[in-house]
């Protein structure tokens, strides 16, 4: 492939290690390792988005600065349009931009994805033995030396895991600018900048974490080129500002007509971080995507039709529910809190365990002795056997200061985020959710675009730090299908009500009032009916509520939003209804929520649910389909590129070198199997430890098959002195694993070796050939030493 300029929306890096490298997960393993190299879903060293942002960053400031004359300058700040700017730092901005708070940060021109080894071998590696993922690192030993004497350091002896030298990672990005002009400029300072990083990670300043990052296929001449051309910045233009022009082929601000849902599924790529609290420096994250953060990803894809939904999101004829995790194949549905299982119970919605569930709506709990807690988290679906909990990792991060070059507290310091696993069990995260539309909107959509829904389908960046390791996934549309739902009135005037979706209820004042009496009047509006919550006198309970805040955050100020007190997903409760119901109007609610925002998916409810009204026994279940899990994403198989397929030799080599050494202590470890291959007779003594000291003299010199022949010419120099071939029981076979090469593999098996690359077998003999022998011949004198060494120590005991 040809050299490209200036670089493409999507372009990929590669990271060449020249040294080893640690990049940290903050944590150890007790007793073993203090500090562990992290690893991503499959296992895999990686080097984490942020990481790599941050020293191509700072490769580019100080690319800038030069081209400033070591000023901040016109240049300088083109970083901040590059790599968005950082308002975290105030007065302290490299830029400047930032001494003045009122002025809007900049986002990030570039969005870059974790390092990764690259799929080709990626495939190859899992799909391979496992124990090629354990030689990607090793355990390095390290003393902290006293400043004072130094000296190592009494009880400060350290093990660390690292990453081997010649690892080859490459990293997806994204370059999005608004002009051709402005593409030009990011793709110059982007080129020559990766040029400048030379090392990252742990210990880089003491020969851990050499690099070259490269931009493949990039057109390196061309964009020095360019900075020779162009002495002055040019100026970056501004961003096109959105119109409502690209409307003009919707013709109506008003829709009607039934509503029509859209499937949408999302397989998670990286984790998903999306905040709703922080607690001291760990952000936590919702198990759930709420409707707001996929909505823009849904007015840019119809804006790309000509198609302006803002009006239909404003009166709430377009929905995008929460996206929740899949269940049993279909959309979970956040379980009610109206239902108590034994304590203990792992699976407790499971047929044998489905006995001992007590709904308190409608059900007094027995007194039987029995333990039982609430099922306050999780999904169910219309299968209604098991409660899915949605997998959570936590990641720690830090920031670094320019300065001092490591974390401060004035930057941030260390932090962690809580995130949604990409995989769980190696079977890729699948969240379920729909888009509703009224069928008018539908038909001005078709009108432009036969299969509209396509324009959904493609990569989305969701959640608090998408433009690096967070947040990436795949949206797949489904074909429009009507909206159903047949809520019916109850004979005995109760209704049930189950939200399925935070509610964002009011009073009269419009202050946040997350009550049941809140949520009964909103809905009762709505009805057209009164409603009071149920005086039972049963011991049953007439609501179950739980309150979530929610901090949210404004991404693109960097600035926290005003919190939201809602009703939470799973609260219950049962109204008297005082008047008539509509039927209607129940499907109505139910299609478009209540309360706030219900554009975003909020307030979304389910009336006289079979899971409220019904006993756990007496539950039925939805047809089974047969449902086939997502698998892990994994990446496809194919031709490894000369920079990967000399890092797989390498680690062919070093796997092959564990193997050799173990099948050759194994060996050594039996006298017998000394005596049988080499002649070697530990009860006589033979032969001695000085000849044994030459031998392995001159075995250091094997370091190439050309070199076996000096080797060879040594052992017959000993056959011909009768004093020194007495000490020796057989020259002959010693000599045998120095003149044949079959020799030594005859002892040391490679049929059950793991490979990567094609032909590695004959060439990993031919290549590890001088390191066989050498290993072998090692193991056998050490042995012999011992056994020497043991039998000289009792004959002293014995006086013999």
């Amino acid at each position: 492939m040809g050299k490209v300029w200036p670089l493409p929306e999507r372009f990929r890096v590669r990271l060449i290690f020249e040294s080893d490298w640690h990049v940290g997960s903050g944590t150890g393993r007790p007793g073993a390792v203090d500090r562990l190299v992290i690893r991503d879903g499959d296992d895999l060293p990686y080097v984490p988005a942020k990481t790599l942002h941050g020293v191509w960053r700072d490769a580019c400031e100080r690319l800038c600065r030069a081209l400033d004359d070591g000023q901040v300058g016109s240049w300088s700040r083109l970083v901040d349009q590059i790599f968005g700017s950082q308002p975290g730092l105030g007065g302290n901005n490299p830029s400047g931009r930032h001494q003045d708070p009122a002025r809007a940060p900049i986002p990030s021109a570039i969005q870059i994805r974790p390092a990764r080894i690259p799929e080709p071998l990626r495939s190859k590696l899992l799909q391979s033995d496992r124990r090629f993922r354990q030689v990607l690192t090793f355990i390095k030993p390290g003393v902290k030396i006293d400043p004072r004497s130094g000296a190592s350091q009494t009880d400060f002896l350290r093990f660390e895991e690292v990453a081997r030298r010649g690892t080859v990672l490459e990293a997806e990005c994204q370059l999005r600018v608004p002009s051709n002009s402005a593409r030009e400029v990011a793709s110059a300072l982007l080129v020559a900048s990766a040029m400048l990083v030379e090392r990252l990670g742990g210990k880089r300043r003491r020969g851990a974490g050499r690099c070259r990052l490269e931009i493949v296929d990039a057109d390196v001449a061309a964009a020095i080129k360019w900075l020779k051309q162009n002495s002055l910045a040019p100026e970056w233009p501004e961003a096109e500002q959105e119109t409502t022009s690209v409307a003009s082929k919707v013709v109506s601000a008003s829709y009607d007509g039934p509503w029509v849902c859209v499937p949408l599924k999302l397989m998670l790529e990286e984790p998903l971080a999306v905040s709703f609290r922080t607690v001291g420096n760990i952000v936590e994250s919702l198990d759930f995507i709420p409707g707001t953060y996929l909505l823009p990803h849904v007015t840019r894809a119809f804006k790309s039709l000509g198609v302006d939904v803002r009006q239909a999101i404003q009166s709430g004829d377009l929905i995008l529910l929460p996206a929740y995790p899949e269940v049993d194949g279909e959309r979970g549905m956040p379980v009610p809190i109206c239902l108590f299982a034994r304590k203990g119970v792992s699976q407790p919605l499971s047929k044998e365990n489905r006995q001992s569930i007590v709904n308190v709506l409608i059900q007094r709990e027995p007194n039987d002795g029995t333990q039982r807690k609430q099922l306050r988290e999780g999904y169910i679906s219309t299968q209604q056997e098991h409660i899915y909990k949605t997998p959570m990792i936590l990641r720690t991060h830090n920031t670094v200061e320019d300065g001092v070059q490591r974390p401060t507290r004035d930057t941030g310091g260390v932090y962690s985020y809580e995130a949604v696993s990409p995989t769980d069990q190696g079977k890729a995260v699948v969240f379920r959710t729909e888009l509703r539309l009224r069928q008018t909107l539908v038909n001005s959509l078709a009108k432009v675009e036969e299969k509209w829904w396509t324009k959904l389908n493609g990569d989305v960046a969701l959640g608090r730090s998408k433009k690096d390791d967070y947040g990436l996934a795949r949206l797949i549309a489904a074909s429009p299908e009507p909206w159903t739902a047949a809520p019916a009135p109850r004979a005995d005037g109760l209704l049930f009500v189950w939200l399925v979706s935070d509610a964002l209820v009011t009073n009269e004042r419009l202050r946040p009032e997350p009550t049941s009496q809140a949520l009964a009047k909103e809905l009762g509006r709505r009805l057209g009916v009164k409603l009071r919550l149920r005086e039972s006198s049963n011991g049953c309970l007439n609501e179950l509520i739980r309150v979530r805040r929610l901090d949210t955050w404004h991404v693109g100020w960097g600035l926290p939003r005003p919190t939201l007190i809602a009703l939470q997903a799973g609260s219950c409760m049962v109204f008297q209804v005082e008047g008539q119901l509509d039927p209607d109007k129940l499907a109505e609610v139910e299609a478009r929520g209540i309360g706030l925002r219900t554009a975003e998916g909020f307030g979304q409810v389910r009336f006289n649910h079979p899971l409220l009204t019904t006993l756990p026994t007496q539950w039925s279940q939805a047809p089974r389909e047969s449902v086939k899990s997502e698998p892990a994403n994994l990446p496809q198989g194919g031709p490894m590129d000369e920079q990967t397929q000399e890092f797989a030799r390498l680690l062919e080599i070093e796997l092959w070198k564990q193997e050799i050494r173990r099948a050759c202590m194994r060996i050594a470890a039996d006298a017998g199997k000394r005596e049988e291959l080499l002649g070697w007779d530990v009860k006589k003594g033979m032969p001695p430890m000085s000849q044994l000291g030459a031998l392995r003299g001159q075995l250091a010199l094997l370091q190439s098959p050309g070199d076996k022949q000096q080797i060879i010419r040594w052992l017959e120099h000993l056959a011909r002195n009768n004093r020194r071939r007495e000490k020796w029981p057989s020259l002959e076979k010693v000599k045998g694993f120095i003149e044949l090469d079959d020799r030594i593999w005859e002892q040391i098996p490679t049929e059950d070796r793991p490979t990567l690359t094609p032909d590695a077998e004959k060439l990993l003999k031919q290549e590890l050939w001088p390191f066989a022998v050498r290993t072998f011949f090692d193991a056998c004198i050490r042995a012999h030493k011992r056994e020497l060494e043991g039998a000289q120590s009792e004959e002293s005991v014995h006086g013999t």
